[in-house]
């Protein structure tokens, strides 16, 4: 990649250096890196037009967000290779051109399609960079592409792409081109798209193993060419677990095609929760294939969150859904740069004395205009989409900053909890993060609380022993949130050790129908 970049480069003009024809060009990001710190700071960005909002903060979570939001799934291992805050540094230094690396890749824009760019990175004091300070830069490409391939969309490239391994279908590429040619030639049929996701495929591999994966995925291969046999159309394989058919519109044929890979799964014991999740698009005459998959893809995540109803036909309430929920994404994420969002605390008091005894801090976002916008609405948002990392680091140290200035001016200090999330386990290091906010902010550990939901604890028990028991080292007490809403164990507990559970709002929910039974459990308790 870095050969077609000199080229343009020396094309344009070679009386600049790298970092001066780079800062001159039209690009449409700029950021740099501190890998010292682990910090991140927006330089420029064209707004509302890739899925992400650059803003200050750690690079590792920008990482992971847009490797698991925003990055082509077949473009992955590319940005990983050239972004990974790991080796970054390293490949840098030991490229090609030293000090300078470029890779072309698919990111994700606001309204779920994606677009080429030509993501360039480069460090070095020759550049003008000190030690562990890098820039990237990212150049729209897509016109450029779209000029190589062509207007009727073929070259050399695409005829060699055809169909996957594993599965025997068609690869994404290969398989807009031929449903494209279908849809055209038979305008008589009701054409629709089915986008299929098996839900949890990634722990399915885990459980399992890679093997039984990948023996999965050929069966699903098979049953759906199977329906290309039967009924026509043509069916596509877009890596992970994501596939797609394009077929005469059914509903009938459609259960049948679920039935039969829900029959499959079922044949692994306790895979349950690996469902099938299928959604629909009844192509219309003026749409893309590309349009149809976006649409269908859409009401497949629908489907993902109803355990009963599995197959969802795309209707416009869930674009206006989707576009409601990026807008409101986009409109927090510049709150958070602009001093919108702040913590409230909510006292915890003591039944019989009534004193308050301790604090749990509550993200609250307050518009310029003096509009509250309840977490209710913005908290699973962010939880969707990879970004309730950054509200919470942000809360966590705003509540310290704060408490730090309260013991300063002579006041007690009560406990304050601090809320944890499942993405900030596996997104940041939570333990040294916490170890950095205390001695920043010269706290006592047992000043905080750590609060972690239950459903956290349920999903990956090895993980969460290992979090608890270092943070109870550290002085910090743990407790478990919602407790009995749905996941709890007694075996839970005795693995975990937490120091206190708080239960669920709903578990202590007393009525006269059940009174006796409810008292009975909370003496337990």
């Amino acid at each position: 990649m870095e050969d077609k970049f000199f080229e343009l480069f020396f094309k344009a003009s070679n009386k600049y250096s790298i970092i001066d024809y780079l800062n001159n060009s039209s690009y449409d990001d700029l950021g740099e890196i501190d890998l010292n710190n682990d910090t991140f700071t927006p330089i420029c960005q064209i707004e509302g037009k890739y899925f992400a909002v650059l803003v200050n903060g750690s690079y590792r979570s920008l990482y992971e967000n847009a490797l698991n939001n925003i990055v082509h799934q077949d473009d992955r291992k590319v940005f990983e290779d050239l972004m990974n805050p790991d080796c970054i540094l390293e490949r840098l230094q030991t490229s090609k051109t030293p000090n300078f690396r470029c890779e072309q890749l698919r990111y994700r824009l606001y309204d779920g399609t994606y677009r080429y760019v030509r993501q360039c990175v480069i460090t070095g004091k020759e550049n003008g960079l000190n030690e562990g300070i890098i820039r990237f830069y990212v150049f729209d490409i897509q016109n450029e592409i779209n000029h190589s391939i062509g207007k009727d969309g073929k070259n050399e490239d695409l005829k060699l792409l055809k169909r996957d391994n594993k599965t025997g279908l068609l690869v994404e590429s290969a398989f807009i081109e031929k449903a494209s040619e279908i849809v055209k030639k038979d305008i008589q049929t009701t054409w629709c798209v089915v986008s299929i996701d098996v839900e949890n495929f990634k722990l399915f591999d885990e459980w399992y193993g890679r093997e039984k994966g990948d023996n999965l995925l050929a069966k699903i291969g098979e049953i759906l060419l199977e329906n290309e046999k039967k009924r026509g159309g043509v069916a596509g394989y877009f890596g992970l677990d994501d596939f797609s058919i394009l077929m005469p519109y059914d509903m009938n044929h459609i259960s049948q095609i679920f039935d039969e890979i829900r029959i499959q799964i079922l044949s692994f014991e306790l895979s349950v929760g690996f469902m099938p999740a299928f959604g629909v698009y009844i192509l219309e005459d003026d749409l893309s294939i590309v349009d149809g998959l976006r649409h269908a893809s859409l009401a497949s995540n629908v489907a993902k969150k109803d355990f009963q109803t599995r197959i969802y036909v795309y209707d416009s309430k869930m674009q206006q859904q989707a576009e409601q929920e990026y807008r409101i994404l986009i409109d927090f994420m510049h709150g958070l740069n602009n001093g919108e969002v702040t913590f409230y605390l909510q006292p915890q008091c003591h039944i019989e004395t009534k004193q308050i005894v301790g604090a749990e801090s509550l993200a609250r976002w307050i518009r310029k205009d003096g509009q509250i916008i309840s977490p209710t609405i913005f908290v699973p948002i962010l939880e969707k989409f990879g970004f309730i990392a950054d509200l919470d680091k942000y809360i966590w140290n705003k509540t310290c900053r704060w408490l730090r200035s309260w013991i300063d001016q002579g006041h007690e200090a009560v406990p304050i909890s601090l809320n944890v999330s499942k993405v900030d386990i596996y997104t940041i290091d939570v333990i040294n993060y916490f170890q950095l906010l205390i001695r920043q902010y010269r706290l006592s550990p047992d000043l905080l609380k750590i609060e972690i939901t239950e459903s956290t604890y349920a999903e990956n028990t090895k993980k969460m022993e290992e979090v608890v028991s270092n943070l109870r080292k550290m002085g910090f007490n743990v407790l478990m949130d919602d407790f009995g809403s749905g996941y709890s164990s007694l075996n839970m507990l005795s693995k975990l050790k937490v120091d206190i559970i708080k239960l669920d709002a709903l578990f202590i929910k007393i009525t006269k129908k059940d009174y006796e039974k409810r008292i009975q459990i909370l003496e337990s308790i």
